[in-house]
């Protein structure tokens, strides 16, 4: 796994991030019982079809449990709020930036990776209109 830190700030407000995506040798891992099957895509990931929209985040500052795998365009209030996360304007903020990165026509399994290690402080403050029309009441209230 290839993995990013990013500082995420909003409003007088700061978190740190890992992201993470699976490499190509780790899309390839085969199961033991059944070699020509990849164990990602045994466990229900979707790889070797398109691995690269697939991402580990994890909230780094959180006290414990903040992070999961997310598939990439989502709805972020949602997706936090089925893997039991605690809804902030941050967490939800920051997802919304991750959906909309543009994936390259032909991505490669790190895509995600390369453009976040070039853009390692985000203000998230400035996100594209259709991000924040799709942004909880939690996070588009928020003023400090």
């Amino acid at each position: 796994m290839r993995t990013a830190f990013v500082v995420a700030r909003f409003e007088g407000l700061e978190a740190i991030y890992m992201v993470g995506q699976w490499t190509e040798d780790e899309i390839a891992r085969p199961m033991v019982e059944l070699p020509d099957l990849p164990v990602l895509g045994a466990c229900g990931w979707g790889c070797g079809s398109r691995p690269s929209v697939y991402a580990l985040v994890v909230d780094l500052r959180a006290r414990k449990d903040q992070g999961g795998i997310f598939r990439l365009g989502g709805l972020p209030e949602y997706d936090l709020h089925k893997r039991g996360l605690r809804l902030s304007c941050l967490w939800e903020r920051f997802l919304a930036y991750l959906y909309t990165l543009p994936m390259p026509a032909e991505p490669g399994p790190c895509w995600l990776i390369d453009v976040l290690e070039h853009e390692p402080l985000v203000n998230l403050g400035h996100l594209p209109a259709e991000a924040e029309e799709h942004l909880s009441e939690v996070s588009r209230k928020v003023r400090v």
